[in-house]
């Protein structure tokens, strides 16, 4: 954002520039001298014209010599008056009026081109950008200071402000449904696709993008869990578009949840006939290769070596593609204050990720309390702990029992984990 009101100031001082560089004593001087120049050849051509004139009166020219010699004064006054052209200013004192003028129009241009740039200028979207590449969800620690807003939420703010402006402005809307989704805000994020959705063409293909759309947030805020209204959304996605993708994607992701493999199989290669490359090289390649691996171990469950589930407290286990182990207590300083009731969620992201990999809910009564992060803990079958080198893991007491991070919310966290090494840590919240 700094660049670009740079080169916004840059193009304005570019542009007074032609309006106040005129007035300038050195410019006017170099063209006086210009013009000084110019007429001193004239006086010049004049003398020598008379002096030939003399001479032919005198009969020590002859006329065709003479004619010659004109001609060749008038060529070289000729060429003289076409490299330097006298300006009006040169014959015009510039008075305090010049100067108002110039102020005025130089004070026009600028208020004129920022006027301009900010009814049809683009700042607000590169804001919101920029925003969305750098921030990260993080739960804040209870303060006895109001948290300053993330540069997200400032964007965000910024953004309803302007659509306050003009409600009808699609492009906006999508702009803050996404960036709602970038801060984990699912919820808001479903409502703005629904508005969007409202002012769509019956049965049109953007229609059926919005209720996708609207079903994979709705998908998120429920911690990934269908739910009825999910549903009516895919349904009628995919009425209106058969390959929208967004809502093939959590058909199959329904159907493994439901263990029906295959059909999982079947949603995700249809998806991909109209996802977008990133969506299938992160989401549905490794979702296809999942349910394939669950196929397998399910047509030939003999053959395969027995698996030994992740024991409970006091033990240590990894998976063969690795693991986090955790040992989580409470600090003495919260264990009279914390209600025993209250749920903590711990999970392993991603360094600089949103999205857990793995997770684990318990409560804070069954402190002290070990627990293993590992590929049967995933959330989603795309998206598992032995995905990735590193995690950061986070264990939060949730004040409101929700998923979402809340103002209050207490957690400790830990960063830089190497998930191959099987790393067995001690975290007190």
């Amino acid at each position: 954002m700094i660049g670009l009101w740079f080169s916004i100031g840059v193009l304005l001082f570019l542009a007074l520039c032609f309006i106040f560089l005129p007035l300038n004593s050195f410019f006017r001087q170099k063209k006086r001298e210009h013009s000084v120049q110019k007429q001193q050849n004239i006086d010049i051509f004049h003398d020598r014209l008379h002096e030939l004139e003399v001479e032919k009166n005198q009969g020590t020219l002859e006329d065709e010599a003479f004619l010659t010699l004109k001609a060749e004064l008038e060529k070289t006054l000729l060429q003289d008056a076409q490299d330097q052209d006298v300006s009006a200013i040169d014959q015009t004192n510039v008075s305090g009026a010049h100067w108002s003028l110039a102020g005025v129009l130089g004070l026009g241009v600028t208020i004129v081109s920022l006027s301009m740039y900010f009814q049809i200028g683009r700042s607000t979207d590169l804001l919101i950008s920029q925003a969305t590449a750098g921030d990260r969800v993080v739960a804040q620690q209870p303060s006895s200071k109001e948290s300053e807003p993330s540069s997200m939420e400032s964007s965000i703010a910024l953004l309803k402000s302007k659509i306050e402006l003009d409600p009808t402005n699609k492009e906006k809307l999508y702009l803050l449904a996404n960036s709602y989704s970038a801060v984990g805000q699912f919820n808001k994020s479903a409502k703005i696709y629904e508005r969007i959705a409202a002012m769509a063409q019956p049965d049109s293909m953007e229609l059926a993008g919005l209720k996708g759309a609207q079903a994979q947030s709705l998908f998120q805020a429920s911690g990934e869990k269908m739910t009825p209204e999910i549903q009516e959304n895919i349904k009628q996605a995919l009425a209106i578009d058969p390959l929208e993708p967004s809502a093939l994607m959590l058909e199959g992701i329904n159907a493994f949840s439901t263990t029906q493999y295959k059909e999982a199989i079947e949603f995700w290669n249809k998806a991909k006939e109209k996802a977008g490359e990133a969506q299938i090289t992160r989401f549905i390649e490794p979702a296809i290769k999942a349910a394939e691996d669950k196929l397998g171990i399910a047509s030939a469950p003999v053959q395969q070596a027995a698996v030994t589930p992740a024991k409970k407290q006091g033990t240590e286990t990894a998976a063969a593609s690795g693991s986090v182990t955790i040992n989580l207590s409470l600090s003495d300083a919260l264990k009279s204050k914390a209600n025993g009731d209250l749920t903590i969620f711990v999970f392993a992201r991603p360094v600089g990720g949103r999205m857990p990999l793995a997770a684990e809910r318990v409560k804070v009564k069954d402190l002290p309390v070990t627990i293993v992060l590992d590929d049967t803990k995933a959330a989603m079958p795309t998206a598992t702990i032995s995905s990735v080198e590193k995690v950061e893991v986070t264990a939060r007491i949730s004040l409101s029992g929700q998923a979402m991070p809340q103002k209050g919310d207490m957690f400790a966290t830990v960063k830089g984990i190497v998930v191959k090494d099987n790393t067995t840590l001690d975290l007190e919240i």
